[in-house]
């Protein structure tokens, strides 16, 4: 029974990382609890191939501070013209958390102040 139990687990596992789902998700660059005015934020990019518009789709979910395992998706970009897997442009370094935190302050909270 253990051996059987064991098989499948490996057999569930081997599809997983055949699996072009798989090969999918591990593109995706996140950033967790990005703090902004006392406010939680996660952001995720997830480039895409060529002609897309943009370098991939990138979205910012807010949580709340007391059970951070719920998010709900306050921003949507699918065509962002900035790619986050880079850590280099144009021979500098850059601070991809920086970027995020700035996104999250000019496309969220300060349109939310608008409203």
């Amino acid at each position: 029974m253990n051996v059987l139990c064991l098989l499948t687990l490996l057999r569930l596992l081997g599809l997983n990382l055949v699996s072009t789902f798989f090969w999918d998700i591990s593109k995706l660059r996140t950033f967790y609890y990005q703090s902004v005015d006392g406010r939680l934020f996660n952001a995720y990019f997830k480039p895409v191939g060529a002609y897309s518009g943009g370098y991939g789709n990138f979205w910012i979910t807010e949580t709340p501070k007391y059970f951070p395992l719920i998010e709900s998706r306050v921003y949507f970009n699918r065509t962002v013209h900035h790619d986050f897997s880079d850590d280099i442009f144009d021979g500098e370094p850059i601070d991809n958390y920086e970027v995020v935190r700035s996104y999250i302050k000019e496309e969220v909270i300060d349109k939310q102040k608008l409203k």
